[in-house]
């Protein structure tokens, strides 16, 4: 998403988790930072205090699915189950709705579209990932990422430990290389609502 401004969107997927979701959520009081975080609802389930505290220090939740499938494999029907059963545990935890969707490992095709827009989110991907096979060690996976950032971008990282459980200790020590370099270039971290609107502005 193109915006003037120098802002980027840190987007974290998979939790919440008790292990790692508040160390993420430390390092944004710390900074100052505003993330999105895509929620899984079985998550949501075992850990809604995290997505509470998300919520009520002013970050923006999104659905990802209830159960972490590769919707490709999946039926519309089943799509809009497994959105809607997420939705509902949202709902029901933080008392608000989503309107944003990002798809398990960004895999979407025509059934998981009209499923989206069936129930009227906007499905949103990411630009560049912290966590990507080229990069070995934290200080490589921020490094990767600084080289490729631009204005409007969204960062991909993750939080969470969808099955079979992923360890992502790597990613929490890379994640405040990685803002610290971003601050110190001079960008703002801020939600996917907001830059949207800022790209809606230019």
């Amino acid at each position: 998403m193109r915006t003037s401004k120098k802002v980027v969107a840190l987007t974290l997927d998979d939790g919440p988790s008790q292990k790692y979701t508040p160390r993420v959520l430390k390092l944004a009081r710390e900074k100052g930072l505003k993330l999105t975080f895509f929620l899984i609802g079985r998550e949501i389930r075992l850990h809604p205090e995290l997505a509470r505290q998300e919520v009520a220090e002013g970050h923006l939740i999104g659905n990802h699915t209830w159960d972490h499938p590769v919707m490709t494999h999946d039926t519309e029907r089943q799509d809009i189950q497994e959105l809607e059963r997420c939705e509902a545990e949202i709902e029901k935890v933080c008392g608000k709705r989503t309107h944003l969707f990002r798809p398990p490992k960004g895999m979407w095709d025509g059934d998981t579209f009209l499923a989206a827009e069936a129930l009227g989110y906007r499905m949103v991907l990411w630009s560049v990932a912290l966590e990507h096979h080229a990069a070995k060690t934290p200080q490589a996976m921020a490094q990767r990422v600084l080289r490729k950032i631009r204005p409007g971008m969204i960062i991909l990282a993750h939080d969470g430990e969808p099955h079979p459980p992923a360890d992502r200790e790597r990613t929490m020590r890379a994640l405040p290389i990685l803002v610290d370099g971003l601050l110190k270039r001079g960008y703002r971290f801020v939600t996917i609502t907001e830059l949207m609107r800022l790209g809606k502005r230019g």
